[in-house]
């Protein structure tokens, strides 16, 4: 089997033999020609389709035995087949583990105990990530609602009338023994496609040794079982027709991903593979950072500040009649209005940025595109601003996980009261010869550093 095995935001070179390396770009081909549904974790973006950029690029050398491999932001896998070899390309984080599991429990919520790993040393290392989401998935569900009841139809001959006389079961069955009902009525039931999955997909995360991910859900499932949900297999077309409810579209999501969880287990060999199935899982590094980011800002900046997640709270109309509306990652506005002033806009970007730049050909400047929908934002908010009677300055920041070689922000030509810069919070990188603990508190340092910072911006 050809394996290529990359990083998340890298560059780097790889030598094959011919046939492997043309193996290998025909499948890369592939991949970035699918339609994927990428894995969300609050599904506040529908990633759904052709992607707008390339998972994995690459460019051939000119000896024809090498090439140079550029990655996105998405961490993931995809294994196919191309004339019946079985390929695997994985796209994995480059941040070490204890920077990854801290980033991860922080994004999700989730409590990851010091020392320990999403997975265990013996298994494969492709389903760690989906782990980690299936359980703050099932704990968002829980938290957000009780254990899901559904309706069940029953036909039943019982000693009591209840909900609807079977009239032709009554004649065949009861014509004699008029002391029976033969009735149809619903029951609710907490032994349903949703409880069911939950429990198979947990039995399914242990076969594959990801203990420490779904740790302390033992009595969670004994619940279940006590409940009386069964614990049987469930199909892929079983989780597409189930009917959600007011009561039950919190779990929607987890059921999106769970059906992810259930293919996976027919991909174990490569048997599998070579009967020319494809499977490709991907998440969205982006919506990792963003969430890390908004949920570092609620818990360290001052009370005299309220963050607010527009992906959480909805979008905001950018012309007057509604046509256009705009949704930035973050929003930070000053207490003591009616409703508080928007003083920044932070933008949170899963990318090498590391300056605005003279130009957006400079290493590690902002894109253009993004550059402008960041002073889109500060239009739109700066306006909203004078509508409530202030004048303050509103900031722009780019937030990305790369030290910024900027010292100040950027002033915009004719408007003094706007300005933007990149910030960085730099995530130090799997090293193999340096300790996890000294990058995590490397990480962790940075952290203060770039809150005492962006303090500094929101007081000018």
């Amino acid at each position: 089997m050809c394996t290529l095995s990359l990083s998340d935001c890298s560059i780097k070179e790889y030598k094959f033999t011919q046939k492997d390396l043309k193996v290998i770009t025909r499948a890369c081909d592939r991949l970035n020609d699918l339609e994927l549904d990428i894995i969300s974790l609050l599904k506040t973006r529908e990633t759904k389709g052709r992607l707008d950029e390339k998972i994995v690029d690459y460019k051939l050398k000119e000896d024809f035995y090498s090439a140079t491999f550029t990655t996105s932001r998405y961490v993931g896998f995809y294994s196919t087949t191309i004339n019946s070899e079985p390929v695997m390309i994985e796209i994995k984080p480059r941040i070490g583990e204890s920077v990854r599991n801290y980033l991860f429990a922080h994004a999700l919520e989730l409590y990851l105990p010091k020392g320990e790993s999403g997975q265990e040393k013996s298994s494969s290392d492709n389903l760690w990530l989906m782990a980690l989401l299936w359980r703050a998935m099932v704990e968002k569900a829980i938290t957000k609602n009780q254990i899901p009841k559904t309706y069940q139809k029953i036909e039943k001959n019982q000693s009591y009338f209840r909900g609807r006389l079977n009239v032709a079961k009554q004649i065949k069955y009861n014509l004699i023994d008029q002391s029976k009902f033969y009735c149809n009525y619903s029951k609710l039931s907490y032994n349903n496609k949703i409880n069911q999955t939950v429990r198979y997909c947990y039995y399914l995360l242990k076969k594959y040794k990801y203990n420490n991910a779904v740790k302390g859900f033992a009595e969670y499932d004994a619940m279940l079982n006590d409940f009386g949900v069964s614990n049987q297999p469930v199909e892929i077309k079983d989780i597409q027709n189930i009917h959600y409810t007011p009561m039950t579209k919190y779990y929607k999501p987890l059921m999106e991903l769970s059906k992810n969880l259930i293919t996976f287990k027919h991909y174990q060999n490569t048997s599998n593979l070579r009967q020319k199935n494809s499977i490709a899982m991907f998440i969205d590094m982006a919506e990792i950072w963003e969430n890390y980011l908004y949920n570092l800002l609620r818990k360290n900046l001052p009370s005299e500040y309220e963050i607010e997640n527009p992906n959480l709270t909805g979008d905001y109309e950018l012309f007057e009649d509604g046509s256009r509306k705009v949704r930035p990652d973050i929003l930070i506005r000053k207490k003591g209005d009616v409703k508080g002033d928007v003083i920044a806009v932070i933008d949170a970007k899963y990318k090498r940025y590391t300056c605005i730049g003279k130009n957006a050909k400079e290493i590690g400047a902002v894109s253009r595109e993004d550059l402008y929908q960041m002073m889109t934002y500060l239009c739109r908010f700066g306006e909203e601003n004078k509508i409530i009677g202030k004048e303050n300055k509103i900031i722009g920041i780019f937030v990305s996980p790369f030290n910024s070689t900027e010292g100040n922000l950027k002033i915009l030509k004719d408007s003094q009261n706007q300005q933007i810069g990149v910030l960085g919070i730099e995530l130090p990188e799997s090293n193999q010869n340096k300790d996890e603990k000294e990058n995590l508190t490397k990480l962790q340092d940075n952290e203060k550093l770039f809150i005492e910072k962006l303090k500094g911006y929101l007081l000018k």
